[in-house]
């Protein structure tokens, strides 16, 4: 999903989709790609040699998952109430103090050092009292959430999937939501592709041509890059 209202578009165009490619968010980071000798598009996988093209831009595509970031307190519990339920393998808790992150676990904490995301909750130790946390986690939306996140789609869909093609942002300053969220963006200086179309820090993927301008922050879970892909 784009934040249009600070998304800053310098240049775009139309790229045609590689066969049985289907976008499932505005804002991901695109990638070139051949098949049967023709050029197309396609969400990154966040592996080595990519060729990034631009981000993805079309009519309002409803939105199905959301980054979340959000501060919090550990109580005497050590357990802390998430507004939403994260997905799997999608959470990453901070501490705010100190900035080091906690090694997610499946089981509960045996260490301080440790949280365990269960539910719409996060367990830690009881040492942990106190300490205020920042968790960037992914959530699944309703339909409601969705529409009114992005408002809703064309019926039968945006004449770009009939085709078989996209809108291309090659530069400007971008506002999207893919982003991965088990990233350390404190420092963002190494910009890669991620996998599912995301954009990360540091992976094996291929550099963006681009840097940070707003890195993803509690109230304000998007990502602000400016990218010159032409």
């Amino acid at each position: 999903m784009l934040l249009f209202p600070n998304t800053r578009i310098e240049n775009s165009t139309e790229r045609p989709l590689l066969p049985g490619v289907t976008l499932e968010a505005e804002g991901s980071a695109l990638v070139a790609g051949y098949s049967a000798g023709q050029f197309g598009v396609r969400p990154s996988t966040g592996g080595a040699g990519e060729k990034f093209v631009g981000v993805s831009l079309s009519r309002p595509i409803v939105p199905g998952f959301a980054p979340v970031i959000e501060r919090l307190v550990v109580p005497a519990s050590g357990v802390v109430q998430l507004k939403s339920a994260p997905l799997a393998g999608q959470t990453r808790v901070v501490n705010a103090g100190t900035g080091t992150a906690f090694t997610i676990v499946g089981g509960a904490p045996a260490a301080a050092t440790e949280a365990q995301p269960t539910g719409t909750t996060v367990v830690f130790q009881s040492a942990v009292q106190g300490t205020t946390v920042i968790v960037t986690y992914v959530r699944a939306l309703t339909v409601a959430q969705a529409l009114m996140l992005q408002g809703n789609a064309d019926i039968g869909g945006p004449a770009g999937a009939y085709f078989g093609q996209t809108g291309v942002i090659t530069r400007g300053d971008v506002f999207t939501t893919e982003f991965d969220t088990l990233a350390d963006w404190s420092t963002p200086s190494d910009l890669t592709l991620g996998a599912n179309g995301k954009f990360t820090v540091g992976g094996a993927g291929g550099k963006v041509p681009g840097y940070v301008i707003s890195a993803p922050a509690e109230g304000a879970a998007f990502l602000g890059l400016h990218i010159n892909a032409d």
